[in-house]
């Protein structure tokens, strides 16, 4: 976050049940993104998913959290 570190005492799993499904997306165990933030999700070699954030930090996704992408595709426009 603007290249500020916050750290939260908090289950991912809360966390993401707190955050608007609309605007916020797991793409791994230990990352949760603003949709309007990524810039392409990519499928990468050897079943990785990484998602390319605007302003070209990358994030490593999981494979398990790639079908998310797939509806978020469907719902949203999102471009995968």
């Amino acid at each position: 976050m603007g290249g500020k570190t916050y750290v939260i005492r908090e289950r991912m799993q809360i966390l993401e049940e707190r955050l608007d499904p609309s605007r916020f997306i797991r793409i791994h165990r230990s990352a949760i993104v603003r949709l309007d933030l990524i810039e392409t999700p990519l499928r990468g070699p050897g079943g990785d998913y990484p998602v390319r954030l605007k302003g070209g930090v990358g994030l490593k996704g999981s494979r398990s959290r790639f079908e998310e992408f797939e509806e978020l595709e469907q719902r949203v426009g999102l471009s995968l």
